[in-house]
């Protein structure tokens, strides 16, 4: 009898185990709890002799919400290093996330410290852990975002928790690693708009005052424009436009037409109201977006280690082609203007290249909402 007892209790206990860690697998991987369900998994758990039978697998139910609320109580902490480029000095800081009772996030730095031993695992290992304790939070509770760099993942197998990969880096070495390099010309055009940057680095105010100059023929001819537009159509609606002899002779006409008749009168009256309107609109539309083009946009270099500096890059240059043109001929610089190709090619990567910007913006809004569940949609988007 207490024998039976005790298996059935050495069973409840690794049945609940299993659960645990069957939740954990499934918040980490981003997997349905549903999987528990699925027969290959089941005879996965009883061929490697986890369980001996399917009744000894915990159910979804199980997995949540029950094993699911006791992983909420693992704070989420991330961890970053980096050098100060001008005094050369590193440092580290380490950020407790977590959702408190009423499901709000809540954030706060432990600490910012300078980091000036070599950054090996077993340093990194022992900060964390003293960081940690020192504020009271169980070392082996927690969940761990960083990137993905050697010592901070082997650093994160010493503590044995979980880690999760930043995205972000993710994004930054799929692009610098295994996107660019692998496009045709791409690093090379990089080079050049980086090499004109470079050349016009101190001509930042005659690139300016030109960028005005061209702007304000711009500006000129897009009023001679609108005036010749308007002139045409003043002529096409004094073709159009009844006089009051002639509206009066078409209304004695309408009363005694039929109802289509009536509907053409009615089209000829509104025609000039609708023409003159869309012509005002028109007008209106062309002038804001001149000024919203009007701002001048000062050339930006690019971080090898920040993808979207780039973007930057490319950006501040398209904004100013023709005034870079013109500046690069005055120097005697033909050597360095751009192609119309090259020139297109630029605004298409700026154009594929703010996709990951937008997916970037959505994945940063850790002071507003949890966003580590969005991954898994970035993984079926990019399938």
């Amino acid at each position: 009898m207490f024998s039976r007892d005790r298996d059935s209790t050495k069973s409840s206990q690794l049945k609940e185990q299993l659960g645990h860690q069957l939740t954990l697998m499934c918040c980490k991987d981003l997997l349905p709890f549903s999987i528990v369900d699925n027969e290959g998994f089941q005879d996965l758990l009883i061929a490697n002799k986890v369980v001996s039978k399917k009744t000894e697998i915990p159910s979804r139910s199980i997995l949540s919400p029950v094993n699911l609320n006791k992983i909420y109580n693992y704070p989420t902490i991330t961890c970053d290093a980096w050098c100060d480029k001008y005094k050369h000095r590193s440092y580290i800081c380490i950020t407790v996330h977590f959702i408190d009772s009423t499901l709000q996030l809540h954030r706060y730095s432990l600490k910012t410290q300078p980091f000036d031993e070599a950054h090996t695992e077993e340093a990194i290992k022992d900060l964390i852990s003293d960081v940690l304790t020192e504020f009271g939070i169980n070392v082996h509770n927690v969940i761990v975002v960083s990137d993905k760099g050697a010592n901070m993942r082997k650093a994160w197998r010493l503590l044995n928790v979980i880690h999760i990969f930043c995205v972000a880096h993710g994004i930054h070495n799929l692009l610098m690693k295994d996107c660019f390099p692998n496009m045709h010309y791409v690093s090379e055009l990089f080079d050049k708009v980086q090499l004109i940057i470079n050349k016009l680095r101190y001509r930042q105010h005659e690139l300016e005052n030109e960028h005005f100059q061209l702007d304000t023929k711009k500006y000129n001819d897009l009023f001679s424009s609108i005036n010749k537009a308007g002139e045409i159509l003043d002529a096409d609606l004094a073709s159009t436009n009844l006089d009051a002899d002639d509206s009066e002779v078409l209304n004695e006409k309408c009363q005694n037409s039929n109802p289509e008749e009536l509907w053409l009168s009615n089209d000829l009256k509104m025609r000039s109201n609708t023409s003159e309107n869309t012509y005002k609109f028109n007008c209106s539309a062309l002038i804001n977006n001149h000024n919203d083009s009007n701002r001048f946009h000062t050339l930006k270099k690019r971080v090898l280690t920040r993808w979207n500096t780039i973007l930057i890059m490319l950006r501040a240059y398209a904004d100013n082609i023709s005034s870079i043109e013109v500046i690069l001929g005055r120097l005697k610089h033909f050597d360095l203007i751009l192609s119309v190709n090259e020139n297109q090619i630029v605004r298409d990567l700026i154009e594929f290249l703010s996709l990951f910007e937008s997916t970037t913006t959505i994945l940063s809004a850790s002071k507003s909402y949890p966003t580590i569940s969005l991954c898994l949609l970035l993984r079926i988007v990019s399938i």
